[in-house]
């Protein structure tokens, strides 16, 4: 993974003594500053502020950052994303740019989707 800026991001309420926190695991709030510049592939299972950017500066997207998130992706109108977002709910703030693909995590008490082929 690459940081641009030392301070450019701010992982919040995570135990580094744990386990289950390695090198592309947050266990908790991950947040990216403005001019800051996440790449590579995390799991976060906390919520996601984007005011930075995620993913390369590219025209389409970035196939090599992926972002899962347990929570919410909040996107601020500073915030950009050319990385694959996977998160529970995204929130988008007036000018705000999502050039990269974007799905929505299935809960496990989720409504199965009906085939219309049936």
């Amino acid at each position: 993974f690459f940081f641009k800026q030392k301070t450019a991001y701010e992982i919040v309420d995570c135990d580094w003594s744990s386990d289950v926190c390695s090198s592309d695991l947050v266990a908790g709030r991950l947040v990216i500053w403005p001019g800051g510049l996440l790449r590579g592939r995390f799991r976060v299972l906390g919520d996601l502020y984007l005011l930075g950017r995620l993913g390369a500066e590219v025209e389409d997207s970035d196939p090599d950052t992926v972002v899962e998130c347990q929570g919410t992706v909040y996107v601020a109108s500073s915030g950009v994303s050319t990385g694959t977002l996977l998160a529970a709910r995204l929130r988008m703030y007036d000018g705000a740019t999502l050039q990269g693909p974007f799905r929505t995590l299935r809960g496990d008490g989720a409504l199965p989707v009906l085939d219309d082929a049936a």
